[in-house]
């Protein structure tokens, strides 16, 4: 039995099988997070730390508090996804390097922001060089699986939770997320030569 609905921003239909299959997809996908956990695990694959943004603050009205990241746990940046450590989805988080601050004058805004978010790692006492995820917005794969959105790249097809690669990707030409997650965890786990 398969129901078709109109995705929000009028994009077209959005699939969706019938309300019994949503137990299915979640196992499928909490399947398909803990074999490339494991995979990158196994493979030694060190994740890095998952945080979220501080902005600058006055501490009782007066004292400067300079921006900085809150440490919110580790894991692994799989395309447009993250998986934490602890089993969770990630998307739409911001992937910035720690570094010292220094003196800059800045030619644009962004590149300015861009070393915010750098220097806030760095105060969080994340080694210069290391790779941070900033600000991931966890997905409620039950959630996912019933309604069929909220949450792209992700979305429902009557097969099951896809990716797409793209936001205007159309969505049979998205990849099922055990596929996705299992090509991205192998490249990442066993690059390919010369790479």
């Amino acid at each position: 039995m398969r129901a078709e609905e109109e995705r929000p921003g009028g994009e077209g239909p959005q699939e969706r099988g019938a309300p019994g299959d949503a137990d299915a997809r979640v196992g499928e996908a909490r399947a398909a997070v803990a074999d490339a956990c494991a995979l990158l695990n196994d493979a030694g694959i060190e994740p890095d730390p998952l945080a979220a943004y501080v902005p600058e603050r006055r501490i009782l009205g007066v004292f400067p508090r300079e921006a900085r990241l809150r440490r919110e746990g580790d894991g692994w940046r799989l395309g447009v996804l993250v998986l934490s450590t602890t089993g969770d989805v990630l998307i739409g988080a911001r992937t910035t390097r720690a570094r010292r601050p220094e003196r800059v004058g800045y030619a644009a805004e962004s590149a300015r922001e861009r070393d915010v978010l750098r220097h806030a790692a760095y105060r969080a006492r994340v080694p210069e060089g290391v790779t941070v995820h900033v600000d991931g917005t966890a997905v409620d794969l039950e959630d996912l699986a019933a309604s069929g959105g909220g949450y792209e790249p992700l979305a429902l097809r009557r097969d099951g939770i896809v990716v797409r690669w793209a936001p205007a990707a159309p969505l049979h030409a998205a990849l099922p997320l055990d596929t996705y997650l299992a090509e991205r965890a192998q490249l990442l786990a066993r690059p390919p030569e010369h790479a």
